[in-house]
């Protein structure tokens, strides 16, 4: 995302918030108005001695007495009426600010994000689906904190300085032959390598063909370094299986970041955990963790916004780290992450083509 289109958004969203501050205290003061009118009017009917009590229509006539009923009508009246003005300029607002954004790029994932700050929104094949925020360990991240270097492509951090960062990536056998002496001297501090994967059609588990060269010239770079494995178990056998064979792989390398279970989706394909519920892929999930945490090493869950919502249940799952993927410059999760994916496209010295980038958030021992 381009950041100086980026800073223009930020700038229209405290506009809005301008706005919405304005018409709540323009009702408030109109509704104060009313009330000392309605005051005024009622303690000179009072003294000029008319008994006759009045028929409340919303309006103040005549030099009458009004009784606390009455008054209390009056005032409601009054206050429906300003209700019903600020609501109607406020849509006004609301419809100019949607029409503004669209007009110059906004997508349409991105205007309802906004609009629904209480939900996690993501987009599905035929519409949106908007989930709730679980109560589980939440962020501190700020608005701002985090911007893109457009020089280096690299995402920075600007926020609270007890908050240490590390730059990291993830590869696999589409990255080549890598030269681990330059992505070191580019700063990289974390490396996640590839062990396997499971077939989503065979449901074969299959060694990445780069993995020990991968894992053999980071550690000789003094890189440090996490594994994962993309998961397509359909039960908690097969994750149990996948974990046996990640640490059978593993045993002979200092790995001391993460052993990372990825249930990502397959784009265009249908992937055999597709059909298992929420209920299911989150026993999987469990099942692989458990296994690998009760061999020494730290789990940890990738996934995106489509996971941490609708695929698993992150609740039964928050004691573990989560590696989370979304390619922006704003991270969009309240939840407390360990990673965050930002790019696809990234590049570092070393590496031939692209790579993913991540920022981590956490040191492990």
């Amino acid at each position: 995302m381009d950041i100086n289109r980026d800073e223009s958004y930020r700038g229209e969203k405290n506009k809005k918030k301008g706005r919405k501050k304005g018409l709540k205290l323009y009702a408030v003061f109109i509704t104060a108005v009313a009330v000392i009118a309605v005051g005024i009017i009622i303690y000179q009917s009072f003294f000029a001695g008319n008994n006759e009590a009045a028929q409340v229509s919303g309006e103040v006539t005549g030099d009458s007495m009004y009784s606390p009923k009455q008054v209390a009508e009056l005032i409601e009246a009054e206050h429906g009426a300003v209700y019903d003005k600020a609501y109607e300029e406020g849509q006004g607002e609301l419809l100019k600010v949607i029409q503004d954004k669209m007009s110059t790029g906004t997508t349409t994932l991105s205007l309802l994000r906004e609009l629904y700050p209480d939900k996690l929104v993501y987009n599905e094949t035929g519409g949106y689906v908007f989930g709730d925020i679980l109560d589980i360990p939440k962020n501190s991240f700020k608005e701002n904190d985090f911007f893109l270097n457009k020089e280096t492509g690299i995402l920075e951090y600007a926020g609270e300085e007890d908050i240490k960062t590390y730059k990291g990536i993830d590869v696999s056998k589409f990255q080549g032959d890598i030269d681990w002496s330059k992505v070191k001297a580019d700063g990289v501090d974390y490396v996640f390598i590839r062990v396997g994967i499971r077939g989503y059609g065979t449901g074969a588990i299959v060694e990445d063909e780069k993995f020990h060269d991968n894992i053999k010239g980071a550690l000789e770079a003094d890189l440090k370094v996490g594994v994962y494995f993309f998961s397509e178990a359909v039960n908690t056998d097969e994750a149990v299986e996948e974990a046996e064979f990640v640490l059978e792989r593993i045993k002979d390398y200092n790995v001391t970041l993460p052993v990372v279970i990825d249930i990502e989706e397959i784009p265009g394909e249908d992937g055999r955990n597709e059909a298992l519920s929420k209920e299911e892929l989150t026993q999987v999930c469990l099942a692989f963790m458990e296994k690998i945490e009760n061999a020494g090493y730290s789990p940890m869950l990738y996934g995106n916004i489509k996971c941490l919502v609708s695929m698993v249940d992150i609740e039964k799952l928050s004691k573990y780290d989560m590696w989370y993927a979304f390619y922006s410059d704003e991270i969009y999760i309240p939840y407390e992450v360990a990673g965050w994916q930002y790019s696809s496209e990234g590049k570092v010295d070393g590496i031939s083509g692209n790579c993913d980038l991540n920022i981590f958030f956490k040191e492990w021992d």
